[in-house]
């Protein structure tokens, strides 16, 4: 399977307020990131970041940069502890300006 073009587009709510070009490249960025997370892939999610992104993990680790984050996620993708996890997604993500949850 290529996660680049078969990975199927997350059940998001919560875009209704903005057009669909909107819509559709917040779905492709959120397919390449859930896509990337799922396959241990961080050659997914260079598109994802923005060279000006501030990224912070759960316990407080910091990257700054598309560059820096994937590299981070590189080798975190590589760790054994981190692959014996599972990936959970749906724990209440929601778009700004929304009250309903991602599934």
């Amino acid at each position: 399977m290529n996660p680049h073009t078969s990975s199927t587009p997350p059940d998001i709510v919560g875009l209704e307020p903005f057009d669909e070009a909107d819509r559709a490249a917040i779905t492709r960025t959120l397919t390449r990131l859930f896509a990337g997370f799922a396959h241990r892939d961080a050659g997914l999610l260079t598109d994802v970041y923005a060279d000006d992104a501030d990224w912070i993990n759960a316990f407080g680790t910091v990257r700054r940069g598309s560059e820096h984050i994937t590299a981070y996620l590189r080798g975190l993708f590589a760790d054994k502890n981190f692959n014996d996890g599972r990936i959970v997604i749906g724990l209440g993500a929601r778009c700004a300006g929304s009250t309903e949850t991602m599934r």
